[in-house]
C-alpha cells in the first residue's frame, strides 16, 4: 500500500500540468483538490481522508504537503493548478457535456484523478 501510494504521489507531482506560478525562494505546497460535482452523490464525504493523506504524505516523504485539501469544481478557473484531484461519493455523479470535454482536457495534459 505505501509503495502504491507512493507512486501515485510521484506521478501526480511529477507529470503535473504546468501551472503558471511566479518564482519565488519557497517552493508551494502540495495540495489535493477534492473535486466537487453536480448529481447528489455527496463529493464532500469522508472529510478526513484527504487530511489523513496529506499527513502521511507531510510525515513519510520530503514533500511539502499542505495540512488541509483544496475544493474545486471543473469549470473553476483554477482547476488546472491543481495536479491531483480526488473524487468521492455515493450516488450519481453528473457531468455537463463541457464539464467532460474540460476534464478529459486535464486528464490529458497529465492530470491525475483519484477516483
Amino acid at each position: 500500500m505505501y509503495r502504491i501510494v507512493l507512486t501515485l504521489l510521484w506521478l501526480a507531482v511529477g507529470l503535473a500540468p504546468a501551472a503558471s506560478q511566479a518564482q519565488s525562494s519557497t517552493p508551494p505546497l502540495f495540495t489535493i483538490a477534492r473535486l466537487q460535482y453536480n448529481g447528489g452523490g455527496d463529493w464532500y464525504s469522508d472529510p478526513s481522508s484527504l487530511p489523513n493523506l496529506l499527513r502521511f504524505i507531510k510525515e513519510n516523504t520530503q514533500i511539502d504537503a499542505a495540512e488541509e485539501e483544496a475544493q474545486v469544481a471543473i469549470m473553476d478557473e483554477e482547476f488546472f493548478s491543481f495536479p491531483y484531484t480526488y473524487m468521492t461519493g455515493h450516488g450519481n455523479i453528473d457531468f455537463s457535456p463541457e464539464e467532460v470535454t474540460r476534464l478529459r482536457h486535464y486528464l490529458e495534459s497529465g492530470g491525475f484523478l483519484h477516483a
